[in-house]
């Protein structure tokens, strides 16, 4: 689900569709490259599209080749 006012994804399937990748490529993300990505008290996965955005532009200006985005 992603709530398009608050450019919140909400679930780990709403956050791997943004990447365009699957939900466990996506926590993996998390693990190792430092995704931001935060649960809530209800251990749902949240995060901000800009984040992400960002998080990738930073991955591409350091040359980091396995960015994911397709979009």
């Amino acid at each position: 689900m992603a709530d398009n006012g608050l450019n919140i994804l909400v679930g780990w399937k709403a956050i791997a569709g943004y990447l365009g990748c699957s939900v466990r490529v996506a926590r993996r993300k998390v693990r190792r490259y430092g995704l931001p990505v935060a649960l809530d008290e209800d251990g749902r996965a949240r995060a901000l599209r800009n984040d992400i955005d960002a998080w990738v532009r930073e991955r591409v200006q350091n040359g980091i080749k396995k960015v994911l985005k397709k979009h």
